[in-house]
């Protein structure tokens, strides 16, 4: 009897060994047990070291995103700056869709992973330089076309999308030195408005990380000072 027991026993802990090693099993030392690799629909035998580092800083679904994408620096510090952003942020449309398109090839590069820093997380302005604006038609000493020139600088992104904004200023001097009343003012000086410019860099398309422009703006209203 006490045989028949020890067989009993014996047999219980050798069954429940085979179901902890199942459960912990882990063939490709990739840090994901076996049985969740054949439940994610991956390769138990072939390492998946992504889909592992995003385990350990995502909830579950969200880190499945990334099971199929290949591990390489990039795609490990996407997936860090992805984690960084609140719930609500990752959960919005914006973050999701761009998001969908950098894995879409399952690869990440570097000018992805910084698109996706520079859009949400460290979001950075380009800079500019050698802004110039020169005169192209005058009358009367007053100027009516002008020439605008510069360059943005991203140091992160290739710059992607550019506008300026002509705001015209008005000249007060006669209302403030020779008392002209306020509103005979537009009679004298009508008003200009202000303009928005879509731009298209001096080369014709938008690919690199500093972009020259050249902008031509006509028919300028006279007597008005612009910034």
């Amino acid at each position: 009897m006490r045989t028949l027991k020890a067989i009993v026993l014996l047999l219980g802990i050798i069954l429940i060994f085979s179901m902890l090693l199942m459960v912990f099993l882990d063939s490709d030392g990739d840090g994901i047990p076996d049985i969740k690799e054949r439940e994610y629909g991956t390769d138990p035998n072939k390492p998946n070291y992504l889909l592992a580092y995003a385990l350990k800083k995502l909830p579950e679904k969200e880190a499945l995103r990334f099971k199929d994408v290949d591990f390489n620096e990039s795609s490990k510090e996407l997936v860090d700056l992805y984690s960084s952003l609140s719930q609500d942020k990752r959960s919005s449309k914006e973050v999701y869709m761009i998001l969908d398109n950098i894995l879409a090839d399952n690869r990440v590069d570097e000018i992805e992973k910084n698109l996706f820093d520079d859009r949400f997380v460290n979001p950075t302005l380009p800079t500019i330089d050698n802004l110039n604006w020169t005169p192209t038609r005058e009358n009367l000493d007053k100027i009516y076309d002008i020439n605008v020139t510069f360059v943005a600088k991203d140091d992160k992104t290739p710059i992607a999308y550019a506008e300026l904004r002509f705001i015209p200023v008005e000249y007060t001097y006669m209302i403030e030195k020779y008392g002209m009343r306020p509103e005979d003012y537009p009679k004298v000086f009508p008003p200009d408005k202000e303009r928005d410019f879509v731009l298209t860099p001096v080369d014709g398309k938008f690919d690199s990380l500093e972009e020259k422009f050249s902008v031509p703006i006509n028919d300028i209203v006279g007597g008005r000072d612009t910034e």
